[in-house]
């Protein structure tokens, strides 16, 4: 699958916007409570990744979407966040698709946030932090990933097609799909792959 043969490996591989770059790449040394918001399919996970990568601090991934209630954050969380380190480095915890996590589990999370700050940070990752609790979100430095470079996402595209030696009939229809899926990158790259017939990315898919 394209979509994960060439998922960025490091920030710069990644399509931003020119401050939120500069946000994110700030993030990987300095190491804030940061919730992360955006739609889905514009690099949130993805990030994810590369922090784990380049910083190899992440020490614990849930997604809430599975684990949503109180006792998750009394026990596995909370069990994580206040043991210390072997190394003395921050440790960061990462808490995917937290827009579902329970008033409740929220409540619990926030004074344990400032309870363990000297030796662990929390990466948030939703879709709609309307539904994240506000003393959540004052602890944290909110990102909003939403527009990402219609241009950088048709220059990549154009990469992946060259890489994987398919004939475009017409390359205006790079800007096409890019539209039809903008903002969401990954659909695009599901998109095109789809579109894809033999060695070529034929007009006809295009045409009404």
């Amino acid at each position: 699958m394209w979509i994960t043969k060439y998922e960025p490996k490091t920030l710069d591989e990644m399509i931003l916007e020119p401050k939120v770059r500069s946000v994110l790449s700030k993030s990987l040394k300095e190491f804030p409570n940061m919730m992360i918001v955006g739609k889905p399919g514009l690099g949130k996970s993805t990030f994810k990744n590369v922090f784990k990568r380049e910083t190899d601090s992440v020490a614990l991934e849930i997604n809430c979407s599975a684990e949503t209630g109180v006792d998750e954050v009394r026990d596995k969380i909370k069990r994580c966040a206040e043991s210390a380190g072997f190394t003395g480095k921050i440790k960061v915890i990462v808490l995917e698709e937290c827009d579902y996590m329970s008033k409740n589990a929220q409540a619990a999370l926030r004074s344990l946030m400032d309870k363990v700050i000297d030796i662990t940070r929390f990466m948030f990752l939703c879709n709609d932090d309307k539904k994240m609790m506000e003393p959540i979100k004052s602890r944290c430095q909110i990102v909003n990933i939403n527009k990402p470079p219609k241009k950088d996402i048709g220059n990549f595209l154009y990469k992946i097609l060259k890489t994987e030696k398919i004939k475009i009939e017409d390359e205006k229809d790079i800007v096409k799909l890019v539209n039809e899926t903008y903002p969401d990158i990954r659909k695009s790259i599901v998109l095109l792959q789809q579109r894809v017939e033999g060695n070529k990315l034929p007009h006809s898919v295009f045409v009404e």
